[in-house]
């Protein structure tokens, strides 16, 4: 697989929050960014099949949808 560097220019709070989010993972931002590009390329898979993306809460009584357009 050929890696290529990507630049790309962001405000910081999204910066500080790669960062806080790679910060607890005890990552890097550039994992944190490929496992985001991997999530959206899943979640846009099963919305382009026709399903539908549910969050249940942990007591199993609290679901939410998902809805990206």
């Amino acid at each position: 697989m050929i890696e290529q560097r990507v630049k790309v220019t962001l405000r910081d709070e999204a910066l500080e929050t790669l960062q806080l989010i790679a910060d607890q993972r005890g990552t890097t931002i550039g994992q944190v960014l490929r496992q985001a590009i991997g999530h959206e390329k899943f979640l846009w898979e099963e919305i382009r099949a026709g399903n539908r993306i549910v969050i249940e809460g942990k007591d199993g009584w609290d679901r939410r949808e998902l809805v990206i357009t």
